[in-house]
């Protein structure tokens, strides 16, 4: 494989995340100072994402890296709209590049990681062919019944396929098995189904 190309499957790799994710727990969500791969939602459905990869090799070029990121960041604002995503920052640190990138929305993030994601209410995410499962559990691992499920069609909700840990803008009430909680605000992923969606129903 020539450079140029191994350049491009890198600038493809940082660019999707395929890094698990790893959030700063305390004082909020800080993209430059997390330790690793971390999403944040917004209450009005907005996504920041920091991927973290390794980059120790002397002739990679970090200028080359964020030209060839734009090129594909430009290339999908003009299908899906300017400023469906913005690469806020790229850098290298040490042996690693730090990626921060920002999103219009949950809709815009999934299109562009190829990954579904969903935000918005319960009502919005079952209109949209979405079925809440009936194996969630509460934070003390509790099932929930149905008859608690049926009266929260105007709670939000999170729906993601990729196993990375969020920080979400409400209080995590209802979960997929597996989450682990860091706080109310924090789930942590990486226990669920690969082959599943993860949910999470929050409360304001």
């Amino acid at each position: 494989m020539s450079q140029v190309n191994e350049l491009k499957s890198i600038v493809r790799f940082i660019i999707i995340g395929a890094t698990v994710a790893l959030l700063t727990g305390c004082g909020g969500f800080n993209p430059e100072k997390a330790d690793a791969s971390s999403v944040s939602i917004s209450k009005e459905g907005k996504i920041t994402s920091v991927t973290i990869d390794s980059f120790s090799e002397d002739y990679y070029d970090i200028e080359e890296l964020e030209e060839m990121a734009n090129s594909e960041i430009s290339s999908f604002n003009t299908e899906y709209g300017e400023d469906s995503a913005v690469l806020s920052s790229i850098k290298k640190e040490d042996d690693n590049i730090r990626m921060i990138m920002e999103f219009e929305s949950a809709s815009d993030y999934s299109h562009f990681n190829q990954k579904a994601m969903f935000y918005g209410t319960v009502a919005e995410a079952i209109s949209r062919g979405y079925e809440l499962p009936s194996d969630l559990v509460d934070a003390e691992g509790n099932s929930v019944t149905s008859e608690t499920l049926s009266g929260l069609s105007d709670e939000h909700i999170i729906i993601m396929a990729e196993k990375m840990n969020v920080i979400t803008p409400y209080k995590i009430k209802y979960m997929t098995s597996g989450v682990t909680l860091e706080d109310s605000n924090e789930a942590i992923l990486s226990g669920t189904s690969e082959d599943s969606n993860v949910y999470l129903i929050l409360v304001k």
